[in-house]
């Protein structure tokens, strides 16, 4: 865990700027996670909207279709 000194500047109900008492937040480090194992760890999003990305598409279609054929 670290600690980060933190101040908010703003301004008050006269417009004049104010900056607030120092705040301590307090921070935990993560281990470093490369980009291939956050895209192997989320895969399963892209098992579920590629199926749903392409019934999107089919559908689209179908309606286009179906709608030119009307025409002729």
């Amino acid at each position: 865990m670290y600690s980060i000194n933190s101040e908010i500047r703003y301004e008050d109900v006269d417009g004049e700027r104010q900056l607030s008492d120092t705040m301590n937040i307090r921070v935990q480090t993560l281990p470093m996670v490369t980009l291939g194992d956050r895209i192997s760890g989320n895969l399963w999003i892209l098992y579920l909207l590629i199926p749903i990305i392409i019934a999107i598409g089919g559908f689209v279609g179908y309606r286009k279709f179906i709608k030119n054929k009307g025409t002729d």
